[in-house]
């Protein structure tokens, strides 16, 4: 009887963790294009994707500068994105008039022959029916 009650309460918990994501199909393509104008050293791409509201307290040139990266100096070196993978989704949800969500990203990346993998975390907000890039997370 206790396993069948351990297997019945664990099944809510599992659909629960199945988030209902605005615009899923969109939000993904965003991320993507994102990560690989960042890989590429695409920056006015990477910076239209950036949430409005970061937009609106920083111009683009400011903006590199904060960044420091220097897409044209001697040490700029870009890379291309071998495989992309969203990983899956941390948190999605309602955030005062505003829809986020977490996503985890899974990429391998080749630079200059070496080649690197790793999972990067960030925050995506839904605003002004798109998504854009709000902030990099640590996990």
């Amino acid at each position: 009887m206790k396993r069948s009650c351990i297997f019945l309460c664990v099944i809510p918990f599992v659909a629960f963790a199945q988030w209902q994501v605005v615009e899923k199909d969109r939000l993904e393509a965003r991320i993507e294009i994102f990560y690989r104008a960042m890989f590429s050293l695409d920056l006015e791409t990477m910076y239209a994707l950036h949430a409005p509201l970061i937009r609106s307290t920083i111009d683009f040139e400011s903006w590199k500068k904060d960044i420091v990266v220097d897409e044209n100096g001697a040490d700029a070196l870009e890379s291309t994105i071998r495989q992309f993978d969203i990983q899956n989704y941390d948190w999605c949800g309602d955030y005062g008039k505003e829809f986020r969500c977490i996503v985890v990203v899974h990429l391998v990346v080749g630079t200059d022959g070496v080649v690197e993998e790793g999972d990067l975390k960030a925050l995506w907000i839904y605003q002004d029916d798109d998504w854009y890039f709000g902030m990099e997370l640590h996990h």
